[in-house]
């Protein structure tokens, strides 16, 4: 009987999902605090590939979150990401040293605000949205790098990845977000006062990322980024 030969395998996959709920409830109690509820989630997706040569690291994060609390009659978020990493390498002749290709984007799910206190008397849930300071939104800002140099990974537990050569595009969609985040001029009215700004700005310069990923058992791995 002939023997069937596995197919290697190229790709690695890693999954990891979580959610979260939590409730403060306070009754006959003098020491302070508001009761609460709290509900989070989060998603986390490795795709890793390593054939001859060539290796590739691929992560997906994303989390979100929200808080109801008695002092303020509005569901305020907690947590809001979304972050798309992708590193290429094709190994030197030197040991552990590739030469690379990484892309990075970094932006959230929807709108975050700066709450503050309204000047009345029992303010209404419309008192406390009128109230707040839009700070962020989906694709405000955006961030994109794109960056060409090499990788090391002296073990494989960790890897450093130099990018010399680096560009990236800040993205703000939401036109009244774009002064804020330094976006360019573009229309002035007769005082001479910018009144629309640009969508988006070029950037170009260097960059520097350290990943780190001990699995310690079957059930516990910690992991860290430095950029």
């Amino acid at each position: 009987v002939p023997v069937k030969e596995e197919k290697p395998k190229y790709w690695t996959t890693n999954i990891m999902t979580s959610l979260n709920f939590g409730q403060t409830y306070l009754f006959q109690w003098v020491a302070g605090g508001y009761n609460t509820v709290t509900l989070s989630g989060n998603a986390d997706l490795s795709f890793n590939y390593e054939k001859d040569k060539v290796i590739g690291m691929n992560r997906l994060q994303m989390e979100y979150g929200f808080m109801w609390s008695a002092d303020k009659p509005i569901i305020q978020k907690t947590k809001d990401r979304i972050y798309l990493e992708s590193k290429w390498g094709y190994q030197t002749g030197v040991k552990n040293l590739s030469y690379s290709a990484n892309l990075d984007f970094r932006t959230q799910f929807s709108k975050s605000y700066d709450y503050k206190v309204p000047g009345k008397e029992d303010p209404t849930t419309e008192d406390w949205k009128a109230a707040r300071l839009l700070k962020s939104g989906l694709f405000a800002p955006g961030y994109l790098n794109i960056g060409i140099g090499a990788l090391w990974t002296p073990a494989k537990w960790v890897s450093i990845n130099f990018a010399p050569i680096s560009g990236g595009v800040v993205l703000v969609d939401i036109p009244e977000l774009r002064e804020t985040y330094g976006m360019e001029p573009t229309k002035y009215d007769d005082s001479g006062k910018a009144i629309e700004w640009r969508e988006s700005r070029g950037e170009f310069g260097a960059q520097l990322k350290g990943d780190m990923s001990w699995v310690i058992n079957d059930a516990f791995t910690y992991t860290t980024q430095i950029s």
